[in-house]
């Protein structure tokens, strides 16, 4: 999923996903400045609680969500083949 949030003229994308690949929960933070930062998971609550730290954070910092989140169709784990 992305989100999109605003700050005066700054714009922030997080993005949320499941790498298939590593099994591994990640965001990936676009800064304003052309930075990123991304964090990997393997636990899912480790996860949620993290995200609810950065959604705090960002709270903290002045950060305003602007939309509804948009849906990614690859961002989902895979089902298990048996």
């Amino acid at each position: 999923m992305l989100f999109f949030y605003k700050r005066d003229e700054q714009s922030l994308r997080v993005e949320t996903r499941y790498d298939n690949d590593t099994a591994e929960f990640t965001t990936v933070l676009h800064y304003p400045d052309g930075g990123q930062e991304v964090e990997r998971f393997s636990d899912v609550e480790a996860y949620r609680s993290w995200l609810v730290k950065l959604e705090g954070r960002l709270e903290q910092d002045r950060w305003v969500r602007k939309g509804p989140p948009v849906i990614l169709p690859d961002g989902w784990p895979r089902p298990k083949s048996s």
